[in-house]
Order: C-alpha cells, then sequence, then structure tokens
C-alpha cells in the first residue's frame, strides 16, 4: 500500500468513528444543540483532518435536511441532434446546410419540424416551407393556416408524412403565385430531406389529417413522390459554412460535376479576386467530393466554386460562401 492509499484509508476509518458517535434524537433542534455544545474530540490517527471531514460532513447533513425542500432543481437539458435540410438555391436547384433542431427520437419528424422554422444561413438559398407560419418578410403572402408536422411513418416501402394544416395550398385559392423557379422543387425539399434523415430511398407519399393530397404548395404532384437527382444542385460548397471564422490554410469541400470533372474555383477579398484555381469533382451525372487548401492571411473572404460553360465560357451552377480568415 502506498503513502496515498495508506492516507485515504486512515481518512475512511476516522469518518466512520466519527460518524458512531453520532445518535440522532427525534428533533433537529435537539440534534443542532447537541452539537453546539459538544466539546472537541480529538480522534485517534489524523485528528485535525478527521474531525475536520467529519464537521463538515454533518453541516453538509444539517444543510440538506433543512434546505432540500426548497432546492432549486436544474431543468434537464433538451437533447438536440444536427439535421440536413435542403433549400433551393438561385439557380433553382437543391442545396443542403446542417442545422441542430430538437432530438425527439423521431428524426424524420425531427427534420421535417425543423424545415418547416429554418431560415437558410446563406442568403443566396431559399425555404419556402419556412415561410408557412409567417408573411412579415414579404417573399410570399399570407398564408390562410399554419402547416405543421403532425407524423411519420416509414410502412410497405412508403414514408408517409403527415400535416396539419393546408399543405396543398396554405395560401388560399384567391392567391395567384409566380414563382421564380419551378414549385415541384417544394415537395422535392421535403422528400430529400425526410429521406436523408430516415436514411431511406422510399418514395415519400403527402397527406392532410391522414389524407392524400394531389397537391403540395400548390404544385401538382405524382404521388408517392420520388428523389429527383436533377433537381440537385451540380456544385455545392460544404465547408466552410456561410460566415465561418477559420485559420489559415482554409480547407475547402463540397461536392460537384462539371465538364470532364473539372470544378473551378476563386477566392475573393473586396470583390477583387486574391487566389484561384481549379480542382476534380464528378463527370456527367455523378456528383464526387472535392477539397483543396487555401492559404491566405487574415480578412473577410468569398470563396467560389462554379464551372465554365463548355458552349460559351460563361461561369455558371455558382455557389459561394463568405468567411473570415482569423
Amino acid at each position: 500500500m502506498n503513502e496515498r492509499d495508506d492516507i485515504g484509508t486512515r481518512l475512511t476509518r476516522a469518518l466512520h468513528e466519527e460518524a458512531e458517535r453520532v445518535r440522532p434524537e427525534p428533533r433537529l433542534q435537539s440534534i443542532l444543540a447537541r452539537t453546539r455544545q459538544a466539546p472537541a474530540r480529538r480522534p485517534r490517527g489524523w485528528p485535525v483532518v478527521g474531525g475536520a471531514l467529519a464537521a463538515g460532513a454533518l453541516v453538509a447533513a444539517f444543510a440538506f435536511v433543512v434546505l432540500d425542500d426548497n432546492a432549486a432543481v436544474e431543468p434537464p437539458i433538451a437533447a438536440t441532434s444536427s439535421v440536413e435540410l435542403y433549400f433551393i438555391n438561385r439557380d433553382g436547384k437543391l442545396v443542403s446546410e446542417r442545422a441542430t433542431a430538437p432530438d425527439t427520437g423521431n428524426p424524420g419528424l425531427d427534420a421535417v419540424t425543423a424545415l418547416l422554422v429554418t431560415t437558410p444561413a446563406d442568403p443566396d438559398y431559399t425555404n419556402i416551407w419556412s415561410r408557412l407560419e409567417e408573411s412579415s418578410r414579404g417573399i410570399v403572402p399570407e398564408v390562410v393556416a399554419s402547416v405543421t408536422a403532425s407524423q411519420i411513418v416509414e410502412r410497405d416501402g412508403v414514408i408517409a408524412v403527415d400535416f396539419s394544416g393546408p399543405v396543398d395550398n396554405p395560401w388560399g385559392d384567391t392567391v395567384d403565385l409566380d414563382w421564380a423557379f419551378d414549385p415541384r422543387l417544394f415537395s422535392q425539399q421535403l422528400v430529400w430531406t425526410v429521406q436523408g434523415a430516415l436514411d431511406s430511398d422510399a418514395p415519400v407519399l403527402l397527406t392532410m389529417a391522414g389524407n392524400p393530397v394531389k397537391d403540395v404548395l400548390t404544385a401538382r404532384v405524382d404521388m408517392p413522390v420520388r428523389r429527383d437527382a436533377e433537381a440537385q444542385a451540380p456544385i455545392q460548397i460544404q465547408s466552410p459554412r456561410q460566415g465561418d471564422a477559420l485559420r489559415s490554410p482554409v480547407t475547402v469541400e463540397g461536392i460537384g460535376r462539371g465538364f470532364e470533372g473539372t470544378i473551378s474555383w476563386r477566392v475573393l477579398a473586396a470583390e477583387e479576386v486574391v487566389k484561384e484555381g481549379f480542382t476534380t469533382g464528378g463527370a456527367m451525372a455523378d456528383l464526387e467530393p472535392f477539397s483543396f487548401d487555401v492559404r491566405l492571411p487574415a480578412g473577410d473572404y468569398t470563396i467560389e466554386a462554379f464551372e465554365y460553360s463548355a458552349e460559351n465560357g460563361k461561369v455558371i451552377n455558382l455557389d459561394t460562401k463568405d468567411f473570415t480568415v482569423e
């Protein structure tokens, strides 16, 4: 036994001996009176330390008895998880961002609930689903009734997503909506989000109060809705995220495809190009991961990833992120 073990053994023995001397009476006042009047004792072994610890144990015990009824109870920390949500970019293609959402143990429902309340961090992205309970931003008309997700069940090869509220047309029949992109993307937002959360490729059946709907946010759909691979943006930057603060070198990561697998990039500071180059992604229909490092001094920057059109050399399929190097 080493010296530390020996000290611990003697401290424990001293505490036990001191505790055996305590004989509590029925009333707390009597116990307190006895402790105030009791003469100082010098227990064997470690008299000062043992006595102090024993006294501390008694005080702690009394404090617990007196104060426990009024002690504040810390609320439990709500569980959260990271979910991937799909939005629409300026080219009318699906892009994704990760968001933190409450974790109820139902990943599909958690993801859809988050989709209904999350505004994209990237100002180039749009999420019409998050506008279904508000109209103050002037992007869409006022809804006639709010829309919420109530249940998600995967059964017999189909994912059923049930909504409360008019998910077919929350703006009313009198509203003439002129979307800047194909409104069928709204159902694709939901399909990609739900399938990703459930790690499933099953088609998605949308229902309202348990009944199938023929329209989703005014767009006619075939039921159930299958994932459309062509709806996804050809190039997307996944890191850095919009507004990130990083140290140099900065690692840029994403997924994409380009002509002959080439994805071009450039870094801008105050709208001036300070670095540029190219990397390799997927070709044809396959989106593949890409990654590259850039050394930059401290400052604010914008990273662009894109491809040049094989027809006219113009920049197409552009995605950007603003970030800071500390």
